[in-house]
């Protein structure tokens, strides 16, 4: 709480001050919140069945935020601006806890002759649909209903995730030429003595021409740290993603992503694994009405260069919105993620809502939600 009252005296304090020679100061964010079911099924321990944890019924936030933002204008068409955004948990009233953690932070110039330039807080590569179809999977639905369930994650849920919103980034955005631009960043991580070499590179081109997108993100990760048991052990990252989509007329956008996510070094126990996963996005939009469905499978994945049998997963989404108005909209949706008997993969957001066995594997998650976003 006492941060949230920081915020707000920093904004009260922005928004009141003198801004002649400021072009805007702007409080903005989203509420996002619903009713959700989810439930496991199929679970087992060592190929042994387990009981599944109860089913859960219960009000949820689904990315909920406030930010502050503005520029200043420094001539010849050059600003300075800054992004400051901190996640919430309405229901709850928290801020700053795993569930919503701090988003955005950045400072930076910009003209749109050259482009811009930031330094702070960014997401960087794990965005799977957003340039893709940020307004249908991201809108007033659940983030469970993403591609991310089987695109981030190796063998089991948040196992070597890739990317994520990585402090300490330098990010150069270029401008727009013939419908085709690109995004490059630098993360210094953690930034500690006891981890030299720790960074990440990160290079995203794409085209966008309005109807076609074509998009392709590439991703490196040094000497990343293992778990808390595995002190001075690391591992190399290397994420690979493209993506295709097309608007057509009638309000169809159809959409299909490809991911390759492997790890190698000290802190992997099989010294290096593989996995490839892929994802069909479906979306129509007519007027207030929109409906999305979307299919994707993890691959088995490959340890030290040969397959290991049932280590896959599939998932599977549908949902409604209903948009009441510009900024308010209304969201029902069913996801499930279904694991092959040596696989753990789950809903990447929000996670670990239900305690699990310790090494549960080829179990079943569903998630029903219904739901409201509002934006200011």
């Amino acid at each position: 709480m006492s941060r949230f009252l920081i915020l707000v005296a920093s904004v009260a304090c922005a928004l009141s001050a003198d801004l002649r020679a400021q072009d805007g100061v702007f409080l903005g964010g989203q509420i996002k919140v619903g009713v959700d079911s989810l439930r496991y099924s199929g679970g087992k321990v060592d190929d042994r069945p387990v009981a599944n944890p109860r089913n859960n019924l219960a009000v949820s936030d689904n990315a909920s935020w406030i930010y502050v933002r503005g520029e200043e204008s420094l001539g010849a068409q050059t600003a300075v601006f800054f992004h400051l955004e901190y996640g919430l948990l309405v229901t709850t009233g928290e801020m700053g806890t795993p569930l919503s953690a701090p988003r955005f932070q950045a400072v930076g110039v910009k003209n749109p002759a050259w482009g811009r330039l930031l330094v702070g807080r960014w997401p960087t590569y794990y965005s799977a649909d957003a340039p893709l179809s940020h307004n249908a999977i991201y809108d007033a639905g659940p983030y469970a209903s993403g591609t991310l369930n089987v695109l981030g994650s190796i063998g089991r849920n948040l196992r070597y995730f890739a990317g994520g919103m990585l402090s300490n980034t330098v990010r150069y955005d270029s401008p727009r030429w013939l419908n085709t631009g690109f995004n490059a960043s630098y993360s210094f991580d953690a930034q500690s003595p006891d981890r030299p070499g720790n960074h990440t590179l990160n290079f995203n081109p794409s085209y966008n021409d309005g109807q076609l997108i074509l998009y392709w993100n590439t991703l490196y990760r040094a000497r990343q740290p293992g778990g808390p048991e595995q002190a001075g052990l690391s591992y190399d990252q290397h994420a690979h993603r493209l993506g295709a989509a097309y608007q057509f007329d009638s309000g169809l956008k159809l959409a299909v992503l490809w991911d390759r996510n492997q790890v190698e070094g000290s802190a992997v126990t099989e010294q290096s694994l593989r996995r490839d996963a892929w994802a069909i996005p479906v979306i129509y939009r007519q007027g207030p009405h929109l409906w999305h469905v979307t299919y994707g499978e993890a691959r088995p994945f490959q340890a030290r260069g040969q397959t290991v049998a049932d280590t896959g997963a599939r998932m599977f989404s549908v949902g409604y919105e209903y948009a009441l108005s510009k900024r308010s909209s209304v969201a029902m949706s069913y996801s499930t993620v279904s694991n092959q008997a040596h696989a753990a993969y789950d809903f990447w957001y929000p996670t670990n809502t239900l305690p699990l066995p310790s090494g549960m594997a080829g179990f079943r998650s569903q998630f029903i939600y219904a739901g409201i976003k509002h934006t200011f």
